[in-house]
């Protein structure tokens, strides 16, 4: 199975995903439905696809920046339908797309591996000294006013680390295998990138960061290691989600709540969530189709699938 079947995969997993939660969650006769329930099932095959892929296309990057730079781009094109899907209205630091934590999964891994080679790696961690107060302020003040000024201190510590490593000089010895002591500080400089996940609630938050990271750290060459990697993170995640919980929804005659979801829909939610598992397994090494329409169109299916589903939902719905 190339890269390309995988992405194929991933894509139209999200577009049902998407429809359940974009167009059926919003007609209240349907949002406890079994439909839904299975449409939102079946979408949980796509993040780990999407995860595995963003971290294999690390190892054969020749220009992470690069990478980053699209990333960055699409998840700013993208979040204005994003929250319009979801919230009907804008916030680019609140309730983001998932474009933003594939974009920090892949910072978090250029800042661990240029920070492994740098001469003073102690110099990355001076930025780290001022935001445990920012994280204490975000959980002791108002939260919305907490919220903007310790994402918006995790943004600024993220760049200056990206800089710091970027720019930074290197040791001037070649050494090809990196000793475990040189890696533990390149770790704690990208634990930040877990908080401003949270705080920019990004599609599967601090979670969806770490997972990235985590495959990539686990060698995503190596069938073994990233499967075991990917069923521990997978059984982890949803294995501790409670899912009896309400979900808020408004109507114009007020605020209607969901019936609270079964239990089983947790063991739902991870038996589809590890199908990708066994799919990775017959991943051949290959690109498969892989011109430029085709690299940049899956970029684009993001926004532009959105896009067409907040349309019809507006054409029937009228919302």
């Amino acid at each position: 199975m190339s890269a390309f079947a995988l992405k194929m995969i991933a894509v139209i997993t999200m577009l049902i995903d998407h429809i359940g939660a974009f167009i059926l969650l919003r007609v209240g006769e349907l949002a406890s439905s079994q439909i839904y329930f299975s449409m939102r099932s079946i979408g949980r095959i796509a993040f780990p696809i999407f995860a595995y892929l963003i971290a294999n296309g690390c190892k054969h990057t020749k220009n992470i920046d690069k990478y980053l730079l699209r990333l960055g781009i699409f998840a700013i094109a993208s979040e204005a339908i994003f929250d319009i899907a979801q919230m009907n209205s804008i916030n680019f630091l609140w309730r983001t797309n998932i474009f933003y934590t594939l974009f920090l999964g892949v910072l978090g891994i250029a800042i661990y591996e240029r920070a492994k080679r740098k001469k003073r790696q102690w110099l990355v961690l001076l930025p780290l000294m001022c935001t445990p107060f920012f994280i204490y302020y975000y959980y002791h003040t108002i939260a919305e006013q907490g919220s903007i000024i310790a994402t918006v201190a995790l943004l600024i510590y993220a760049a200056v680390a990206f800089c710091l490593t970027r720019f930074a000089p290197e040791r001037n010895d070649k050494v090809k295998e990196i000793g475990l002591k040189r890696k533990i500080i390149p770790i704690l400089a990208i634990l930040p990138l877990l908080y401003l996940a949270e705080f920019l609630r990004t599609d599967y938050a601090g979670w969806g960061v770490a997972f990235i990271i985590l495959l990539y750290l686990a060698n995503p060459e190596n069938r073994l290691t990233r499967a075991i990697a990917m069923t521990a993170a997978l059984l982890y995640f949803y294995g501790n989600w409670d899912w009896v919980h309400t979900v808020p929804w408004s109507e114009t005659d007020g605020a209607y709540i969901i019936e609270r979801v079964l239990n089983t829909l947790g063991a739902t939610f991870l038996l589809f969530s590890l199908i990708p598992v066994l799919l990775i397994l017959f991943y051949n090494g290959k690109q498969g189709a892989n011109s430029r329409v085709i690299k940049w169109g899956f970029y684009a299916f993001y926004p532009v699938h959105i896009a067409i589903l907040v349309a019809i939902r507006y054409y029937y719905a009228g919302y």
